[in-house]
């Protein structure tokens, strides 16, 4: 598989092709990470010129879509070669990510509120702050069913809300865990003490968050294929779930590997409805947490899930821009890149780590607050190793952390299953033992 960085790669096979041509008296940047294009991410930059008016180095993009290039930003020179020196990462993640905001920054969100920025890249901080993750307990209630069905629980509202009580009230729980993914029927719902969840995660120091999404159903034209539905009012449910206390909100899509499959047309729909709630998101106040799932089904290899991850966060990256969303007040939920469950060959610990980082550092913009990582169907050891592996790979231009829900939830609730009222507290005990593993995993410090 091609390991050069995807900004020149592209760059290449597009030249080739005779899509790009050379502009006359230019050089050629070579980015290594795509918050070099931050202000427009699904386009490459391929070369500078002078403007005719004073003599001014101008970025160049070439679209995707278009031969026209598109300027992307007028510098002095002495900052066109300190961006070309950040870009190879010699510099210090805070600087990647002032620099970045400086010079790379759309000029279309100047209308944006400050303060409401302000707040927004606050709250994502919070979300990835050093040691602390997202617990993921936001199963609808036909998926919870097949969770309680699997360790004989009956599937009542009142075992529903007990459970959550159970994982939202664990003690101490706030010491790795910053934020939790509620359904719609749990952010209604009250601890036995009468104290609405929201209200009392607050109290506690998790922020509370919303799946507002309402599934993926399938793509019309496109057998095998899926688009995620739930854009039909949502600004009215986003206001709502705002005023009940919700803080961040969660919409998946799917992407699925197989013959012939994703296609251009799946990623581009999921990649536009995500932006579009991602831009609803920030109009009421929430920071949007974007999944773009990749799914393991399947026998495909690792590299195969790569350039599917890769194709997939640059169209997203590239719609976000489109949607005028701010990314310093988003978060990205991603899958690593990782081999099919049912694929003969399994990627090592170490290959799944480097592999994840390389395609996040190839799509993903530095100035984003933070990733966090689903589980997608690992093992609770597989995912906290693969998470802690990543972080021996050097300074990283983002924090990676976690966010996961059955890698964290299935071993207590087997246990809770057992006896609901004595093992309480016992399973209690097992998602905070759960949750600081991967907290240090998040630090690179779990011994395993």
């Amino acid at each position: 598989m091609c390991r050069m960085p995807h900004a020149t790669c592209a760059v290449l096979r597009r030249r080739r092709s005779g899509e790009v041509a050379r502009a006359p008296n230019t050089h050629e940047f070579e980015p290594t990470h795509a918050w070099l294009c931050a202000t427009a991410p699904s386009h490459v930059v391929t070369a500078t010129s002078h403007c005719a008016a004073g003599n001014q180095p101008r970025a160049m993009l070439s679209s995707a879509d278009s031969r026209f290039p598109i300027p992307a930003m007028r510098a002095a020179p002495d900052i066109l070669s300190r961006v070309s020196r950040v870009i190879g990462c010699r510099h210090s993640v805070k600087e990647c990510r002032r620099v970045s905001s400086l010079y790379f920054r759309s000029p279309r969100s100047c209308h944006r509120n400050y303060m409401s920025i302000e707040q927004l890249a606050e709250t994502a901080q919070a979300m990835v702050a050093p040691g602390k993750g997202i617990i993921a307990i936001d199963e609808s209630t036909s998926t919870i069913a097949k969770r309680f069905a699997s360790v004989g629980i009956e599937n009542i509202e009142e075992n529903r809300r007990a459970y959550r009580e159970l994982l939202l009230t664990t003690p101490k729980l706030s010491d790795y865990i910053s934020g939790a993914i509620l359904f719609d029927e749990t952010i209604r719902q009250k601890t036995k003490d009468g104290v609405p969840f929201a209200e009392y995660m607050t109290a506690h120091g998790i922020i509370p968050g919303i799946k507002v999404d309402k599934g993926a159903q399938p793509l019309a034209g496109m057998p095998g294929e899926l688009v995620t539905e739930g854009l039909d009012g949502l600004r009215a449910r986003l206001e709502e779930y705002y005023t009940l206390g919700a803080r961040f909100a969660k919409w998946r899509a799917v992407i699925t590997i197989g013959e012939d499959i994703p296609s251009g047309t799946c990623i581009e729909a999921n990649s536009h409805a995500l932006a579009r709630y991602a831009a609803l998101c920030q109009e009421q106040g929430l920071v949007p947490m974007v999944e773009p799932e990749v799914i393991m089904d399947g026998s495909h290899d690792i590299e195969t899930c790569y350039e599917v991850t890769e194709a997939t966060l640059r169209s997203l990256f590239g719609a976000l821009y489109e949607q005028n969303v701010v990314l310093e007040g988003t978060i990205l939920k991603a899958s690593m890149v990782i081999s099919g469950k049912s694929c003969e060959e399994q990627a090592s610990i170490e290959e799944v780590a480097e592999s994840t980082v390389m395609c996040l550092k190839s799509t993903v913009p530095a100035i984003l607050p933070g990733i966090v990582f689903l589980s997608g169907g690992q093992t609770d050891e597989q995912s906290t190793a693969h998470l802690n592996e990543m972080h021996q790979l050097g300074t990283l231009p983002w924090p990676l952390s976690f966010s996961y829900g059955r890698a964290m939830q299935q071993a207590a609730l087997k246990l809770w299953a057992k006896d609901m009222t004595v093992n309480f507290a016992k399973a209690q005990q097992v998602i905070y033992e759960r949750a600081k593993e991967n907290g240090l995993a998040a630090l690179g410090k779990w011994k395993g």
